[in-house]
């Protein structure tokens, strides 16, 4: 079990003098299920997050105005052998004040190759209905034990021959 949170921030001004400000402000639970120990299926995540955003101002353009204020969102995640996930989500408005509630923000599915220091995924959201590839570099100041990536240390009363 987790806390996901999270604090997005976006300035902008147009040439027109006109500006669109937001702040975006999200969290809600997640659960993990297995470690990548196994090969198969041993990776299951599910979150939920409400979130809510603050504008000032407004885009003179349709296609990049804030108009999702509060939002619900769900994410699976899913290993389906070694490294390689199935992902997706969706956002949907559900604010009783715009003309958008209860109407899907955002969709999402992914099939990527996830490590400790990257992901590299190709995705495809019908939503906006565009596609691509995503590169996420991940904290490198790692000071684990790397595990699975590095063998565990052998117990020797458990295996004798490893010696002691």
């Amino acid at each position: 079990f987790g806390l996901d949170m999270g604090l997005t921030g976006n300035l902008a001004r147009y040439s027109d003098d006109s500006r669109q400000n937001s702040l975006t402000l999200w969290g809600g639970p997640s659960f993990t299920l297995g470690h990548f120990e196994k090969p198969w299926f041993d990776y299951t995540r599910f979150s939920v997050s409400l979130g809510g955003t603050l504008i000032d101002g407004a885009s003179p353009f349709a296609f990049d105005r804030v108009v999702d204020r509060r939002t619900l969102s769900f994410r699976a995640s899913q290993q389906i052998y070694g490294p390689l996930v199935v992902e997706g989500g969706a956002s949907f408005n559900i604010d009783p004040s715009s003309q958008f509630y209860g109407e899907s923000s955002y969709s999402y599915v992914e099939v990527k190759i996830q490590r400790r220091s990257y992901e590299i995924g190709i995705y495809y959201s019908p939503y906006e209905g565009v596609g691509g590839i995503r590169l996420k570099l991940n904290d490198f100041n790692f000071n684990g034990t790397g595990t699975p990536f590095v063998p565990r240390p052998q117990d020797p009363a458990v295996n004798p021959a490893s010696g002691a």
